[in-house]
């Protein structure tokens, strides 16, 4: 995929994934769209994904996904909707994510 420069959206959902969490997405300069929601993916969320500025939508929900929710994603000023609900992380939600015009996606059972 590394050849894919104009991918500007990836929506690999709901198929059993398995793996850390990649920060390769960074690759993409165009990348508005990530869904990688409902797979096994897991691993922590690092400060880069905040440098995804093209970067709308980004759905990791039910996954594997540990640790604390980077402050850095408040850097991602584009994200319009974030899901990473039904994962393994712990801590608060960082204030810097209440600077984004985001929506997101509460938890429901």
């Amino acid at each position: 995929m590394r050849n894919c420069t104009s991918l500007f959206r990836l929506r690999l959902d709901q198929n059993q994934l398995t793996g850390n969490i990649s920060e390769d997405f960074g690759l993409y300069p165009n990348l508005n769209y990530v869904d990688l929601s409902h797979n096994n993916l897991s691993g922590e969320l690092t400060w880069k994904w905040g440098s995804f500025h093209n970067l709308t939508s980004l759905k990791l929900s039910n996954n594997n996904i540990t640790g604390e929710i980077p402050s850095e994603l408040g850097k991602a000023t584009g994200l319009q909707l974030i899901d990473l609900s039904s994962n393994l992380l712990k801590g608060t939600i960082p204030k810097e994510l209440g600077q984004l015009k985001a929506f997101v996606q509460p938890y429901s059972s």
